[in-house]
């Protein structure tokens, strides 16, 4: 290979982009990067296009990275070239895509690294093509974009003169007060609509909180009497120890019927809440109701519940604890 081959085989065209972003009051952002002349020269916020990128999408990636903004409504401005260019800090060959952007929101705050930027700024466009610390493509395309939108004001005056001429600016229909006014009414009713949406929402929002807590309250409101009654019971077995032993028997016996009548107050409560206990022994075994746990030699058929060994239970259908059993071999 020669000498020559080896220099042009280390020498690559890249593709990139350039992304002019403009504020509402018609100025340019530009930036200073080390890679260009030492952070000497303004240009662009740029770089190259990722496979699988548009160069749009290229243009608001790259405007992110180097300034922090977000930007839309990109415009093309012209394709440029630079073979080699001496400001740059490698030898390269771009070939550019310009695009004219306005910021997506007029209150960002620019954000960069600055061992990628070192500075940022402003400039009114005019300001821009007199200087002669711009990199040459960056004023190039702010020329591009001053006679662009020249051309745009000029046509803008030519359609006024020939719609002026022909009066199709002072013409109106005869009912245009009359839509006009009903439009006005439409949007109001629309604006009274959307705040009504709202207060509905608001008003939802704090319905469902209470609902929340009403749903909390029944609850308690269900279960404190099972709860006094088993604290009444409780308190009955500090009974006198000095009675006869069938006064003892007769207390105990109360004490069970008391304890019995809570059990049954309790199983209510839950049955009212649509609580229902599965059924098990001498069911045949069923693995969406039933957690087997053992084996026992039975007469029973093969896989039929000989013993329940925890009871299980259902909610509305829905299986909130399943049984625990033991099953025939």
């Amino acid at each position: 290979m020669t000498e020559e081959n080896k220099n042009n085989e280390e020498k690559y065209l890249r593709a990139t982009v350039g992304a002019f972003i403009e504020n509402k009051a018609g100025k340019i952002l530009l930036i200073r990067s080390p890679k260009w002349l030492e952070g000497n020269l303004w240009l662009c916020p740029s770089g190259g296009i990722e496979y699988g990128e548009s160069p749009v999408e290229a243009c608001i990636r790259e405007a992110k990275e180097e300034t922090g903004l977000d930007v839309k409504d990109p415009e093309f401005i012209q394709v440029v070239s630079m073979v080699e260019p001496k400001e740059f800090h490698k030898v390269m060959h771009f070939v550019g895509i310009d695009y004219k952007f306005k910021l997506a929101d007029e209150s960002q705050e620019i954000k960069f690294d600055p061992r990628e930027v070192l500075e940022t700024k402003w400039f009114e466009p005019e300001e821009i093509v007199k200087r002669d610390d711009i990199e040459f493509t960056t004023k190039d395309s702010v020329q591009k974009m001053l006679e662009m939108k020249k051309s745009d004001h000029v046509k803008l005056s030519e359609d006024k003169h020939v719609a002026g001429k022909h009066g199709l600016f002072h013409k109106h229909c005869k009912d245009c007060e009359k839509h006009k006014q009903e439009a006005e009414e439409y949007k109001a009713g629309w604006q009274r609509a959307q705040a009504d949406y709202q207060n509905l929402k608001k008003e939802v929002e704090n319905m469902r909180s209470e609902w929340v807590r009403m749903s909390e309250q029944q609850i308690l409101e269900d279960f404190l009497p099972v709860y006094d009654n088993f604290s009444k019971a409780m308190d009955f077995t500090n009974f006198e120890t000095n009675d006869t032993k069938n006064n003892t028997n007769s207390h105990f016996d109360s004490w069970k019927k008391g304890i019995e009548y809570i059990m049954k107050q309790y199983w209510k409560v839950l049955q009212d809440h649509g609580v229902e206990k599965i059924k098990t022994v001498g069911e045949m075994f069923d693995p969406c109701l039933h957690e087997a746990v053992g084996e026992e030699e039975s007469e029973l058929p093969e896989h039929m519940i000989v013993k329940e060994v925890e009871s299980g239970y259902v909610m509305k259908d829905k299986v909130i604890k399943v049984a625990k059993v033991i099953v025939a071999k």
